[in-house]
């Protein structure tokens, strides 16, 4: 690992690394395969987004308050992470497998969750304005008090999905029962 700098504060190799640059699957204490390094890999660019792998994102890990603006997390499995106050403003999580998520009043403006499985994740008080959530599965998700205006959510799935006092994507307030109702 390598030595932190005095402005950044040290961290754990995650388990599970996605290098976007060489789509190797690496795994902290494994032979290193090609582009596999133990060290903060953070900055990397991959498709206009910013490389995270230095990021801990094993089950029940704290990244309340981090700053993942604009990080590649596509086609990760990420499960039980807390990302509380984080700012993921612009993150890439399309495709991704995340479960039981806590992003309580994270910012998630223009981040992208397409495809993306979101069961039963905490976006209580969350900025998710212009948010990318077309065919994402948002069953059992809470956005109770979050501000959702201009959010995509085409075809998402939202069964038992909590949207009270939630400011919808036309902008206006959902104030009473725990699901949308979609009519034609």
């Amino acid at each position: 690992m390598t030595t932190p700098s005095p402005h950044q504060p040290a961290r754990n190799i995650s388990r599970r690394h996605v290098l976007g640059a060489v789509g190797s699957l690496c795994t902290a204490g494994s032979v290193a395969l090609a582009g596999c390094l133990d060290g903060d890999l953070a900055g990397t660019a991959t498709n206009g987004y910013r490389s995270c792998e230095s990021f801990n994102l094993v089950p029940g890990e704290d990244l309340n308050n981090e700053d993942l603006s604009n990080c590649d997390l596509s086609e990760m499995e990420i499960q039980a992470v807390r990302f509380r106050f984080a700012d993921l403003s612009g993150a890439n999580f399309e495709g991704s497998r995340l479960y039981m998520m806590d992003v309580t009043g994270a910012t998630l403006d223009g981040a992208n969750f397409r495809r993306a499985d979101l069961g039963a994740t905490n976006f209580l008080k969350a900025s998710a304005r212009n948010v990318d959530f077309r065919e994402a599965d948002l069953t059992r998700a809470d956005f109770q008090g979050s501000d959702l205006t201009g959010s995509d959510l085409t075809d998402a799935t939202v069964t038992g999905t909590q949207f009270v006092g939630a400011t919808m994507p036309d902008g206006s307030r959902y104030a009473h029962g725990d699901e949308i109702v979609r009519t034609p």
